[in-house]
């Protein structure tokens, strides 16, 4: 199904500003294309749409009419979806500037139009913001005073929580538009090591769509989204538009950048060894600018490019390879407790969850029908660790 074409056309055409020896070989491969509806459904799955679309854009040979009407639609879409988004931000952002709230706008909705600077090329899914964890009341109080749906976060158990509290405790929700509110953004299994007061000592003030904010520096920045990306090429719904992210804003900030200051939070934080891993495959993909030192990573190359290119051909959404990932994801949170004691709670906390859990995971509204779930839960999760066994060989 020409999957090899495929991945080099989404990896070299989602470059915003191709070299010209990028274009020759986009056009090159273009020419060798055959199934261009593959090319399509890989686009939209992975958010390379509206990229793809502007880089075609400027090339000589155009894919077939539909292909291109398609990517045009996605375009569109994903144009039509941020421009609601941004008007939802800033009328969040506005009631927290009135009571005097400080915020952190992340990811996406930041770098749509800091970095991308056409609001139509990156997809946005929802709205991501760090506030302080005293402010967390507050905030709900006051959206949910406007009419916005509060969602609470809950984890398996209470050692979980205790020890991988949930990054955003609440979700807003209005209108099919959910805002996610952090307090915090890496737990200790996340691969940093990083307090609450360390992320805002690291912020500065910041003039962004009308509102006031708060934003990290270029260094610790550049350090979140290389951690965020961590976190999901080892877990199981990596967006590539990350690596994309990643890629512009070198592009954009590369000149302002301290690589220095860079090393030094990746050395206080003990994240070195994540961030380099994510900074070899944009090095290796897109020929991204990285010093030597990032590139020197403790893993093996071929198992890195696997799993890369699994995020890629879509096989990390196959229910096989969703159950694997997440299956390792909570092995690596159990050998993150020190104790026995706490590791056996971790056990079973996992195998019976709170109530809590239970009503938001299986949808049950009744008091009366959750014991029915919880003697079907051991048996849902004998099923999905043979399988998790079986795809791991």
């Amino acid at each position: 199904m020409n999957h090899p074409i495929t991945f080099e056309i989404l990896a070299v055409g989602s470059n915003l500003e191709p070299t010209e020896s990028e274009k020759t070989f986009l056009r090159e491969a273009l020419n060798k294309t055959t199934n261009w509806d593959y090319v399509l459904e890989r686009a939209i799955g992975t958010h390379l749409a509206p990229i793809l679309h502007k880089t075609f854009y400027g090339l000589d040979i155009i894919p077939p009419s539909e292909i291109k009407e398609g990517l045009k639609n996605a375009f569109n879409q994903v144009l039509v979806r941020n421009i609601i988004l941004q008007q939802q931000f800033k009328d969040f952002a506005k009631v927290l500037n009135e009571h005097q709230i400080p915020l952190v706008p992340l990811k996406g909705i930041y770098l749509s139009e800091v970095i991308y600077k056409d609001i139509g090329l990156r997809h946005l899914s929802d709205i991501d913001v760090l506030i302080k964890e005293q402010d967390l009341d507050q905030v709900c109080e006051l959206m949910g005073s406007a009419g916005w749906a509060i969602k609470a976060s809950f984890k398996h158990s209470k050692i979980e929580d205790q020890k991988f509290a949930p990054a955003h405790p609440y979700t807003l929700i209005k209108n099919q538009i959910s805002i996610e509110l952090h307090t915090h953004l890496y737990n200790s299994n996340q691969g940093a090591d990083i307090s609450k007061d360390q992320l805002w000592h690291d912020t500065h003030s910041e003039r962004f769509l009308e509102v006031e904010i708060r934003q990290f520096s270029n260094e610790m920045l550049l350090q979140h989204l290389c951690l965020h990306l961590y976190k999901h090429l080892f877990g199981y719904e990596l967006k590539i538009i990350s690596f994309c992210d990643i890629r512009e804003f070198l592009n954009a900030k590369g000149d302002s950048l301290v690589w220095e200051r860079f090393h030094e939070l990746a050395v206080q934080y003990d994240c070195k060894k994540e961030i380099g891993q994510v900074l070899f495959l944009c090095h290796s993909y897109w020929n991204v600018e990285v010093p030597e030192e990032f590139l020197n990573i403790q893993i093996s190359k071929i198992e890195l490019e696997e799993r890369f290119r699994g995020f890629m051909t879509g096989a990390s959404r196959q229910e096989n390879h969703v159950i694997k990932n997440k299956l390792s994801a909570e092995l690596r949170n159990f050998s993150e407790l020190p104790s026995s004691r706490e590791k056996l709670a971790f056990i079973v906390g996992f195998t019976f969850p709170t109530a809590e859990f239970m009503r938001q995971c299986y949808g049950v509204h009744k008091e009366s029908w959750l014991l029915p779930w919880y003697a079907y839960r051991p048996i849902e999760l004998s099923v999905k660790i043979i399988k998790a066994i079986i795809n791991k060989r």
